[in-house]
């Protein structure tokens, strides 16, 4: 490469085309970066309200009353809500930094929460089910 006037004019007008091209695609990146954390986390919690309705349903249909133990792992930042007031009752709400990212609604059994309980982190479960509803606490 030959350094003469022409070369040492035209590096600083393509530093700053670089540079505005940097400034310009580095949000649109962090971005995508944070929506695909966000989504593998929703994934995540999905299969663990899957389990924990899994869970639920053969402690109601193999015996009645009976009890199942889940071990549940949920990412840092997120909860699960089971159960609430009204329709709330027969549903687990993910979320993901305080707002609700999905919902997974009680369809087999068809069976409400007694009680509000808010799952995070690492743990075991305990899940009990019977006509009247579902018991979830800590193990």
């Amino acid at each position: 490469m030959r350094l003469n006037r022409k070369a040492v004019t035209d590096l600083p007008i393509k530093l700053l085309v670089i540079s505005i091209l940097l400034s310009v695609s580095l949000p649109i990146l962090a971005g995508a970066v944070d929506s695909s954390e966000r989504n593998m986390d929703v994934s995540l919690m999905e299969d663990e309200a899957a389990r924990i309705g899994n869970a639920v349903a053969a402690a109601y249909y193999t015996s009645y009353g009976g009890e199942r133990y889940i071990e549940v792992d949920i990412p840092d930042g997120c909860s699960i809500v089971l159960g609430g007031e009204g329709d709330d009752a027969y549903a687990m709400h993910m979320m993901v930094g305080g707002e609700i990212a999905g919902i997974r609604w009680m369809e087999n059994p068809l069976l409400p929460f007694y009680e509000t309980v808010t799952v995070s982190g690492h743990g075991t479960l305990s899940v009990s089910a019977d006509d009247g509803g579902i018991r979830v606490a800590a193990a």
